[in-house]
């Protein structure tokens, strides 16, 4: 007993915990010892642990730096009591039927301390060892979920000293399992839904307890995946008691990496269980404001608490569900808090005479400022259409003075003159007839003459005419004269400057290959030639493999890496054939140079052929890889001399033909689909995992290619052009100022809006104002609070009242922000900023007959008032008429050219009023569609026929009457990835990149674009069905659950349409069937079906997206082929709900009483069968 205490406290002093030999015998107590101690503060007990009276004397003789440990009589324990101890300890938190676990008679007392919570919890060196210890035991899956709060001000908020209380933590373990007991109720609040039990596919607690009892030699990696699907259920503690009931020798070997683990498992614990608590006090405020002094005192206090938990979390621990729960509440609870209380609001007051003639007088002065501005408006657009027309006459008078000389079909042209002359292209008139030229085909073939009509057109001291001409150029090309005229004009009107472009970068991206290009017209033959001696050429070339790296270097493309190293050229749309030729330069010694060719590339099914060369045996090999293996398939011997070869790869059809130096080595029979073939140079080591480096001095690319891909491919940089184009600015009058203007002070804020305004209400408004200033959710909370102290002071206080609305506004609270801003307006007349202020929310939220009140209340009062204005086109928007939403924004924007808001509404509405900027566009009607296109007039009457048909197939599932239809709905597909980009970047301000079609609720318009390298369309088709669905589904559920919409979504996008008709619908999809069961495999279970129902939005579309679009499918799958009579006619109900306008928390009611345990158990059975 003596010893055992010494060498206790030899182990408590050093800085470490002191490892033993696992194998020494007569030692168990210092391998408990080893196995348990964490890190060199107090240990945090496991609450289970804690709570539990059996196993109290072992969890103090188990844990030395726990209070009141001691060793003696107690370690001394026979093996038998010792292990049945570690089984309560390890069933402890589970094995209990009563849910809310065993009361503490101290637990009703005891108070939470936010601050020492986050303090006992913290520590930089148990950080660090756990973002060590997820390399390994991969990272948790609490961390991947939304976040709505600034992660910058929460990382900032999270990193402030706070005391340490260590006296807290004996409270804190008393009161550890009635906490967790009481989220769970307060879980079950919600529509009195059950809460939803742990997903099948995972080992249950109880599962994890029996095993853990019983298997305490289970292996390492198994433990891993139980622990994190158990933290991905929240069940820390049951986590906990896996990693402390490993064996001893693991414990021992891996001390370090489970200290940090414990520590950070522990710190999501304790905050998890303090968020619950607050949260279930919360409850009650969250459907219902507070309505007396006592109730808005006890929120107040409930807030502050939500507040610290979230200003102190470590950055472990906003990432997990609770600090996203914490912070969801937040939104809801705190922007109720403080608001004054006197029901009768602000006191009207008389206003004086004199204040009510200033606003008269300034409302004259608006309406000359507004007509003034509408009239520049117009002068500046007639005069660009003036300019138009000018060119023209120039044009021909210029021809006049020196006639032109043109030879066409052999016959040469004299003393031609210009007689039509537009945007699309111009005439001659000869002597004999009369000569047509479009500008492109003008600039191909004639481009001297093209150049020189146009520049007949530009006035050489017109800075305008230059710029003109220099964005004529850009759209045909023309980078050298371009750059010219663009110089000439910022020389002739320094202001232009910030119009012109950067014509280098844009040339530099016009580029589809970076080698040299050869493109035989008519046959669809591309050749591509690198002699790799320009850095460019490397953006053509993408390395992949163990530690690879290529580029450019010394007149070579180098490649190097270890075992394999590849390099494969950007992806082509070949067809029929292909050849490769690459001539080799030196390799390391021990290297095997490689060309080869990559079949059903990013597919399970990806193989590759691989000729390489072995110069140590002078011998060459045909190899064929798939997935990580690789075979050599022939041999054959090199001749004196071939030192320094061209390799050479043919594919004829379905035959591959290797050369070396022209000599043929190997023929294969071999399957191509040619729409996932990828060429590829490589190096492989010949000796196992070495490393490996070769140079390939030039390469050639021949094959032929499909037509389709070869015009898209080549028409992304015209699309982009048009796009950039389309973007700039035409007039002058919405040129932006070199300086931003000064916040005026508000028309509240005169003498009168002033009057009984202490002083101390000021000093409120300032600190709110500087919050509200930095718009971070936190600071928008508090700057709602200072505000809400300040009109407690001085109710009248219209300042604040309005200022306040604005930050619930931002916060997304319309229905707080609209009551606060009616306040301002009864409290000071003539309040303009918050009439306009307040027409703006309530059209946001889709009261557009009071918003429209307001508004022209506004602008009695201030018709100059640009935000007023652009209220009043945002009216017109939401209505569906465009054009005078854009007549407003245009006055907006004149009025206000600094506001970039204002600013991006406005070329987003003109550029959906123009359409895309396509040469030319194919359009197709139909009952409910209008297509158009800019591919071809078959495919944009194909794709009509079949939304009609996809759409008849919706109707029948919905059972939908036929109803009158407003308008049709609009579908735009685009020929090229970038043409839907620039669009989408146009009318809404991001390019959606990693899309391939999408819905545009506000503007009820369907995009997407054709990939060149989907050959079939089969993807196209998928996202035109889906994303017309949601189209279809807008109208009929607005509320719709977003679980439901991208489920269904996903189903209806998989069906098969032939000549006209339905043949297949609900086929799986492979790649969300592999996202699913890999999140599984990793994961250990998937995520809760019950969790997916409540998310909003913001939940759904963050953390792992492509499962939850996986999972939303699979559901929607199962009931409709797998799910048995009563889960079916739960959804049935469920979607009847919806449809008759029900919320979706309403909805929700229909799963009421399901057992969801079962409910998931059969699904997961369902998807593990497709």
């Amino acid at each position: 007993s003596r010893s055992t205490g010494k060498r206790r406290a030899r182990d408590e002093e050093s800085e470490r915990p002191r490892l033993r030999d696992p194998a020494e015998p007569g030692r168990k107590t210092s391998k408990r010892r080893a196995r348990d101690e964490e890190s060199e503060r107090p240990r945090l007990k496991d609450p289970a642990e804690a709570t539990r009276k059996t196993a109290k004397r072992d969890v103090a003789r188990d844990d030395p730096a726990s209070e009141g440990g001691s060793s003696g009589s107690k370690g001394r324990r026979s093996g038998r009591r010792r292990k049945e101890a570690r089984s309560q300890r390890a069933t402890g938190a589970t094995e209990a039927k009563d849910p809310k676990g065993p009361k503490d008679p101290e637990e009703d007392t005891h108070r939470f301390d936010v601050k020492s919570l986050a303090e006992a919890s913290q520590g930089k060196s148990a950080r660090l060892k756990s973002q060590r210890l997820e390399q390994t035991f991969g990272a948790s899956a609490t961390q991947e979920g939304t976040r709505r709060f600034d992660p910058d001000a929460l990382a900032a908020a999270s990193s402030r000293p706070v005391g340490r209380r260590p006296l807290l933590l004996p409270a804190l373990a008393l009161g550890a399992l009635s906490v967790v007991a009481v989220g769970a109720l307060s879980l079950m609040r919600e529509d009195s839904l059950p809460p939803p039990p742990p997903p099948p596919p995972g080992p249950s607690p109880t599962d994890v307890a029996q095993v853990d009892t019983a298997a305490s030699g289970a292996p390492l990696a198994d433990v891993q995946q139980q622990a994190r699907a158990l933290e991905a259920r929240e069940d820390y503690a049951a986590a906990l008691t896996l990693y402390r009931g490993l064996p001893p020798a693991v414990r021992a070997a891996e001390a370090e990496s489970l200290r940090a683990v414990e520590a950070r498992l522990s710190e999501l614990s304790m905050f998890a269980r303090a968020a619950e608590q607050t949260l279930e006090a919360a409850e009650p405020f969250r459907s219902a404001p507070p309505n007396d002094p006592q109730q808005a005192a006890q929120l107040q206090r409930i807030l502050a608490k939500l507040e610290g938990l979230v200003e102190s979390a470590t950055p472990t621990q906003l990432g997990s569900p609770a600090a996203r729960r914490l912070q969801r509440a937040l939104e809801e609870l705190a922007l109720t808090r403080t608001r004054p209380l006197d029901p009768k609001g602000p006191v009207r007051r008389r206003e004086p005479p004199a204040r009510t003639q200033r606003f008269a007088e300034q409302a004259k002065q608006g309406a000359q400022v507004v007509e003034q501005t509408r009239q520049r408006i117009l002068a500046e657009k007639a005069q660009i259409e003036e300019r138009r027309r000018a060119r023209e006459a120039r044009a021909q008078a210029e021809s006049r003075r020196t006639p032109l000389t043109v030879v066409v079909d052999e016959i040469r042209h004299e003393g031609c003159l210009v007689g039509e002359f537009d945007e699309r292209g111009f005439t001659l008139k000869a002597e004999a007839r009369t000569l047509g030229f479009r500008w492109r085909e003008a600039l191909r073939d004639h481009p001297e003459l093209a150049l020189k009509v146009r520049q007949f057109a530009v006035r050489a001291d017109s800075a305008r005419d230059q710029l003109d001409f220099g964005r004529w150029c850009l759209e045909h090309r023309q980078w050298k004269e371009a750059q010219q005229a663009f110089s000439r004009a910022v020389v002739l009107d320094g202001r232009l400057k910030d119009r012109v472009p950067d014509v280098t970068a844009i040339a530099r991206s016009s580029r589809v290959f970076r080698g040299k290009v050869e493109r035989t017209a008519g046959s669809g033959s591309l050749t591509l030639r690198y002699d790799f001696r320009l850095a460019a050429h490397n953006a053509d070339w993408t390395p992949a493999g163990n530690a690879a790296r290529g580029g450019v270097r010394d007149g070579a493309y180098r490649l190097r890496g270890k075992g394999l190293a590849v390099s494969a050229l950007k992806t082509v749309g070949w067809e029929n054939h292909l050849s490769l030729h690459a001539t080799l330069g030196a390799a390391q010694p021990g290297s095997m140079p490689l060309i080869g060719l990559t079949l059903k590339a990013n597919s399970p099914e990806e193989e590759s052929w691989l000729l390489g060369l072995d110069l140590g045996q002078m011998q060459v090999l045909l190899l064929r890889r798939t997935g990580k293996s690789m075979k050599v398939i022939e041999r054959r011997e090199l001749r004196a001399g071939e030192e320094d070869p061209i390799l050479a790869l043919e594919v004829m059809g379905d035959r591959l033909l290797a050369r070396v130096n022209g000599r043929a080595m190997f023929l294969r029979s071999i399957s191509v689909p040619w729409g996932r073939t990828r060429l590829l140079l490589g190096v492989r080591s010949l000796n196992k995992g070495g490393s490996c480096q070769a140079d390939f001095s030039r390469c050639q690319v021949v094959g032929a290619v499909r037509q389709e891909w070869i015009r898209k491919a080549f028409g992304e940089f015209d699309d982009h052009l048009r796009a950039f184009l389309a973007r700039s600015e035409d007039l002058d009058v919405f040129a932006r100022p070199e300086q931003r203007p000064q916040e005026p002070k508000l028309s509240c804020e005169d003498e009168f809006g002033l009057e009984r305004v202490p002083a101390e209400a000021r000093a409120h408004e300032r600190r709110g104002r500087v919050k509200l200033g930095l718009g971070k959710p936190l600071d928008l909370l508090a700057a709602a609070n200072a505000f809400a102290k300040a009109v407690e002071l001085a109710p009248n206080y219209a300042a604040a009242l309005y200022r306040r609305g604005l930050a619930l506004e931002r916060l997304g609270q319309r229905s707080l922000a609209i009551d606060e801003l009616e306040r301002a307006v009864r409290a000071c007349p003539h309040f303009y900023e918050a009439r306009a202020a307040l027409a703006r929310v309530l059209a946001g939220s889709e009261r557009l007959t009071e918003a429209e009140a307001a508004v022209r209340k506004a602008l009695e009062d201030r018709p100059d008032h640009a935000p007023a204005r652009s209220a009043l086109a945002l009216i017109y928007f939401r209505r569906g008429d465009l054009e005078r939403a854009r007549e407003q924004l245009d006055l907006a924007l004149a009025l206000d050219p600094s506001d970039e808001g204002v600013r991006s509404f406005r070329r987003n509405v003109t550029n959906v009023l123009r359409g895309p900027p396509w040469e030319t566009t194919y359009s197709a009607r139909t009952r409910h569609y209008q297509v158009k296109s800019d591919i071809s007039q078959a495919r944009a009457d194909e794709y009509a026929r079949e939304l009609e048909t996809i759409r008849a197939s919706y109707e029948r599932f919905f059972q939908v009457t036929e109803r009158p239809q407003a308008k049709r709905a609009t579908v735009l597909i685009f020929d090229t990835e970038e043409g839907f980009q620039s669009y989408a970047e146009l009318s809404t301000d991001d390019r959606v990149e990693s899309l391939l079609g999408c819905y545009l609720r506000r503007y009820d318009q369907l995009l997407l674009y054709e990939d060149k390298d989907d050959a079939t369309r089969a993807e196209t088709r998928r996202v035109l069905y889906h994303e017309a669905f949601h189209q279809f589904l807008e109208p009929l559920i607005p509320d719709v659950p977003f679980w439901l919409s991208e489920g269904m979504a996903e189903y209806f996008g998989s069906t098969r349409i032939e000549e006209g008709q339905v043949v297949d619908r609900g086929a799986k999809l492979p790649a969300r069937l592999r996202d699913l069961r890999k999140f599984v495999s990793e994961r250990g279970s998937p995520l809760s079906i019950p969790g997916l129902m409540r998310e909003s939005p913001s939940e759904f579309y963050s953390g792992p997206v492509a499962v939850k679009y996986a999972q939303a499918w699979a559901v929607v799958h199962f009931l409709m082929h797998g799910a048995k009579d009563e889960w079916r006619a739960r959804f049935v109900r469920y979607l009847r709900a919806l449809l008759a306008g029900k919320s979706p928390r309403s909805a929700l009611v229909a799963w009421k009483g399901v057992d969801w345990q079962a409910f998931e158990k059969a699904w997961w059975a369902h998807v593990k069968g497709l």
